[in-house]
Parts: structure tokens; sequence; C-alpha cells
């Protein structure tokens, strides 16, 4: 039984980094606005799912659907948004082919699912007032194999909350935006490369700023936007913020020097990969890829991700959260040695910090590839103290046990497939 609560529990772990989205941070959690829990997905089983509403102070947890997915149906349910509210959940389908796809509202007290759209978006959004939602919509490359497909983001969507309708779509220049921001009069602000896109209902205005950004987010007050990237050669973050609604800069852009301390003498520094702002703007969070060198031939570089927090001003030193698991440095055979750079790409765990709405900072660790590790989760004070682990996997467990043997006897109830369709 403990060997299964195991599997349960790192089959948890690796279903809480389904929020990731591109172009906005390794994993991005959504929170509810109070920012006391967060949605993830559970799957017990490659053909069943459950949408969960856990909490980050209790060992509490609310089975909001659950789905058993047929072999050979194509399409997946990722959570995508949070209203305003926090009465629904959105969840988006992609599938194999146009008409598979579709946006779904969850409602969190009566947890009765509708089809808001048949449509796919990716870096789903809504409006303050919460009477619209927006999010980039794709094309496939692949369309006949919905596994394996690649996204090009064509343009942005916004439709209309009350009745579903689709309102506006702006084709937007270039892939790759960060998460959209709303401006005042239902506008949207994203950085896209060195450039900011301000889409007004089906137009898109490009300003040119000659900076990239990895974050780009509303201050509380939402007079301002604020933008974050981190450079290195020397190590440093670059902060510059934004006038609304005319997206002017409000002073030149800020560059501070970060001095990472490393975990111990083995580590040398990489590079700075992302970081996020808090809430309050006065602090930020950071990801690190650290290295071990060695110099024997044949032999490729240990590493290992450790996150950050520190507060933004100039001088002040970074504060160890947290280190992935260390990969060695390790002997690679002959044939091997031409794709070293394949061998360390997130095949080790990322913890990956994540502010909540409430200013403390959520860090998750997790590995793509490697479903055999679990991704735990703490929850820090805003200045990195108070280390609290999350109850979720280790209490949840049992429960969550008894939850996959209800969905298998429900499961057993459906017909069965024609074994010439059945995946194998």
């Amino acid at each position: 039984m403990n060997r299964l609560y195991g599997r349960v529990a790192a089959v948890c772990g690796a279903c809480l980094l389904l929020a990731a989205l591109s172009g906005c941070g390794p994993f991005r959690l959504l929170f509810t606005r109070d920012g006391k829990r967060f949605v993830t997905t559970w799957a017990f089983r490659k053909n069943a799912e459950s949408i969960l509403l856990v909490s980050l102070d209790s060992p509490q947890f609310e089975s909001i659907f659950t789905e058993i997915v047929r072999w050979g149906e194509p399409g997946h349910d990722e959570p995508a948004a949070i209203s305003p509210d926090g009465r629904s959940i959105v969840m988006c389908r992609s599938g194999k082919k146009e008409a598979d796809s579709r946006i779904d509202f969850i409602d969190v007290r009566t947890h009765k699912r509708r089809t808001f759209a048949r449509d796919y978006l990716s870096a789903v959004t809504f409006s303050p007032d919460g009477a619209l939602l927006g999010g980039y919509w794709h094309t496939n490359d692949v369309p006949d194999d919905w596994q394996e497909r690649k996204m090009v983001i064509d343009e942005f969507r916004i439709y209309r909350v009350a009745d579903g309708k689709l309102v506006s779509r702006a084709p937007l220049p270039s892939s790759g935006p960060s998460m959209p921001v709303w401006l005042p009069g239902h506008c949207v602000a994203a950085v896209c490369g060195s450039n900011l896109l301000r889409i007004d209902g089906n137009r898109v205005e490009t300003i040119s700023t000659g900076l990239s950004a990895m974050e780009i987010k509303s201050t509380r007050d939402g007079k301002l936007i604020r933008t974050a990237d981190v450079l290195n050669n020397p190590p440093r973050i670059r902060i510059l913020k934004l006038l609304v609604p005319s997206l002017k800069p409000a002073g030149k852009p800020i560059d501070i020097r970060v001095h990472v301390p490393l975990p111990d003498r083995r580590f040398l520094l990489s590079s700075l990969t992302y970081v996020t702002i808090s809430p309050d703007g006065r602090r930020a969070a950071l990801i690190a890829d650290l290295t071990i060198p060695t110099y024997r031939p044949g032999w490729v570089h240990g590493y290992a991700t450790a996150a950050y927090v520190m507060p933004i001003r100039e001088g002040a030193t970074p504060k160890l959260l947290e280190v992935g698991e260390v990969q060695p440095p390790k002997l690679v055979p002959k044939l091997d040695q031409r794709s070293q750079d394949a061998l360390t790409d997130h095949d080790t765990e990322i913890p990956t910090p994540n502010w909540t709405p409430d200013g403390r900072l959520a860090v998750v660790s997790g590995a793509f590839g490697n479903a055999d590790l679990v991704a735990p989760m703490n929850v820090y004070a805003p200045d990195g103290t108070h280390r609290r682990s999350v109850p979720f996997l280790r209490s949840h467990a049992p429960a969550l046990t008894r939850l996959m043997r209800e969905e298998t006897r429900e499961e057993t109830k459906r017909p069965k497939q024609n074994p010439g369709t059945q995946a194998r």
C-alpha cells in the first residue's frame, strides 16, 4: 500500500506542473484571489483525471470535476484560469481537430461543467471586471497528430463571458508573447521579444522599447505596468516601469547586479534564467542554473537549478531557498558525446517560485520526463523565511487512492472499446 501511495503522490506532484504556459515562465500556478488555494489536476491513470482545489494552509482538497478519458480519444484538459469572483474554473481542451477543441467553465460550488466555446486558447486571462476572457489562439503545424503538434501563435482572441460571443481577434506580428495584462478600456498589453504589443480589439500596435522582458505585471493600483528580465555577464535583473494606458516608460530601466550565493564550493554560476516580481514590487524571485565543472575528457559537467529571493535594491544579497536534484559530473559514451547538451536539458528538478496573490512565495519542484520524482511544494514568507511544506502530497494520498478506486469502478461501467482501436 505504501508503494501505491508513493506512486499516487508522484503523479500528483507531476500534475502540479500542468499549469505551465509558454512565454510566461516555467510553471504558472493558478491561485484563487485570496491566495489560499490553487487549482491542479490529478491523474491516477492515463485515461482518468480530476480537477482539484488544494489548500496551501491545511491538508484539505476539493474535487471539482472528474472525467474518464477513453483510450483513443483525442484531447487533454488543462486548467487555464480562475474567474475574478472565484466562482468558475476555465478548462481548455486541445483536440485532434478544431471541432474537438473547447473552452469549458466549471462551477466551483455545484461542480457543473458547461461548454463556453469551441476553441482553444493559451495564457487565458479575464478582464478585471470579469466581463471578457482573452487568450492566444494557435494553429497546428501537425494537424493529424495531436500528441506531437507544434503550436504557432497567430492571434489574440477576446470572448464576451455573458454569452460566449467572439468579439475580437487581433493578428499578432510574431510568436512567443508573454502572459497578457489588461489595460483600461478593455485593451491588452503583452511583451513580444524587444517590443510591447498593445492590443485594442482587432488592432495591434507595436511599441519598440529595445528591451526584452520575461515578465509583465500590473501594479496593484493599476497605474503602472512593470516588466522584468534577467541578464548575464554580469548577472543582473532589469526592471522597466510603463505608464498606463500610454505604455510610455516611466523613467529609465533599472539594472540591479545580482551576487548569487552558491550552495557549496562545488558549484559555479552558469546563468540566471528566470525572474518574477512580488505583487508589491519590492522583491524578486530568481532561478539560476549552477554548474559543477569538470575537465576530464569524455565527461560532462554536473549541474543543478536553484531558487532565490532578494529585495529589489542595489547591493542586496539573494537568499537561497531550494536547490534541485544535483546531477554530478559523469562519463558519457563516445556515441553520445556529440549530444551532450541534450543530456542536461530539463531532466532534473527545477525549483520554481510562484508569488501568491497575498504576497507569499510558493516554490514547487518537479522534473520533465521523470515521473518517479515526487514534486514537493514549500511556502515561504516574502523574505524567504518561515519555510513550511504544503501537506498535500502525503496527507491526500489515502483520499486520492479511494477516489482512484471509485473512478475505476465508474470506468468499468462504460462499454469497452474495440481492441483494435485501443492505444498500444
